[in-house]
Formats: C-alpha cells, structure tokens, sequence
C-alpha cells in the first residue's frame, strides 16, 4: 500500500511538473517573436499554474501572480538573465507549489480510501 502511495505521488508530481512547468514554457518561449518578450514571458508567464493555485486558493494563488510577475518585470528589465532563461525558471515557482499540493491531496485520499477532490467541489457546502 505505501508502494503504491509513492508511485502514484510520483505520477502526479511528475504530470503536474509537465502541465505546468514544461508545457507552458515551451509555448512562452515559442510565443516570444510573435508577440514579444514582455507579453509572452511577463504577462503569460505564470498565469495557468497562478490560475489553478487560485482555484485551490485563490488569495495565495492571486498574490503569488502578482509577486512573480513584478519580479520578472524587475528582472527582465534589469536585463540580468534572458527572457528563455527568466521563462524557466518563474514557471517553476507555481508548478512546485500545484506538484506538491496534489501529492499531498492524492496522498490523504489514498490513506482515507477516496478519489482526492482536487479543488474541494464535494467539500463545499451548498
């Protein structure tokens, strides 16, 4: 049973890393010369794992966008590291906190014997 506990936290760690790390900066990086550096890396940048943190919690997921982004706008102005470089690295932040999350719901749900509710729909009260 705990075999199984660590298999399953290592494939929803693993496709949460893929959907929200390496998914989206790719599309940022290939976004770049359409639309630019800023729009593409800066604005986008963070939005779909902010966007799902938000539907977990939304003041935490809301205020880390916010701080991503103003750090990536210092960052990108200050012209430390490359937009591909900034893109990899900022995109990391949301896509750990989502991976680690879902471990720790996928985890108590199998420990309890549930399916996990991701983004506590069953838990809500009407």
């Amino acid at each position: 049973m705990l075999l199984y506990a660590g298999t399953r936290a290592v494939t929803v760690a693993f496709v949460c890393m893929a959907l929200f790390w390496a998914f989206p900066t790719v599309i940022e990086i290939l976004l770049v010369p359409a639309v630019g550096s800023f729009f593409a890396v800066i604005i986008l940048g963070d939005l779909l794992g902010c966007a799902v943190l938000a539907a977990w919690d939304r003041i935490t997921g809301i205020g880390l966008y916010v701080a991503l982004t103003i750090l990536e706008l210092v960052v990108w102005r200050a012209g430390v590291v490359r937009p591909a470089a900034l893109a990899w690295f900022t995109d990391l932040v949301p896509a750990v906190v989502v991976s680690v999350l879902a471990v720790r719901r996928s985890i108590s749900a199998h420990f309890r014997g549930t399916n996990p509710d991701w983004f506590g729909i069953y838990s809500r009260s009407t």
